[in-house]
């Protein structure tokens, strides 16, 4: 028996087609940041579940705004950002010339940092025995997202 392998040639993506890429990627951030939320509501939520739910919605938000930017420039930037979610608030910071976040927002942004870049959210680990997720706080971070969701809007309508 043979084994076909197919490879993808490169493709070399329109200006057209690299908006409707960026677009996706931030509405598939939003999603998972309403996935998020849906599921917190829930009586019985895993909150481990919705830290990581955030956690890529907001990745994956902060590499769309990159994209709705520049997407030439920064697609190929976005393997080295990786799942690192303080890496990438700071490259949105810096491309769209925000001030530097407060203090108590960096050290949420961290703590978080910490457990989703490890993939902590993500699996079963000692950590669900030991620290309630519930604990963690997210606060600080949902209320950067929010004006983050806002600032991709509004970069879309006026896009279109």
């Amino acid at each position: 028996m043979s084994v076909i392998t197919l490879q993808p040639a490169p493709m070399k993506l329109t200006q057209h087609a690299k908006s409707m890429v960026a677009h996706a990627m931030f509405h598939r951030g939003k999603q998972f940041i309403r996935g998020a939320i849906l599921l917190d509501r829930e009586e019985d939520a895993y909150q481990y579940v919705v830290l990581h739910l955030f956690c890529q919605g907001l990745e994956i938000i902060l590499k769309g705004l990159l994209l709705l930017r520049n997407y030439s420039l920064y697609e190929p930037k976005l393997k080295n950002i990786g799942h690192n979610l303080i890496r990438a608030a700071e490259k949105v910071r810096l491309e769209f010339k925000s001030k530097p976040l407060r203090k108590d927002i960096i050290d949420q942004l961290i703590k978080l940092n910490n457990l989703y870049s490890k993939h902590l959210l993500r699996y079963g680990s000692p950590l669900d025995i030991f620290i309630d997720a519930k604990q963690i706080p997210t606060n600080l971070v949902f209320k950067k997202a929010i004006q983050l969701i806002i600032l991709g809007n509004r970069i879309l309508r006026k896009n279109n």
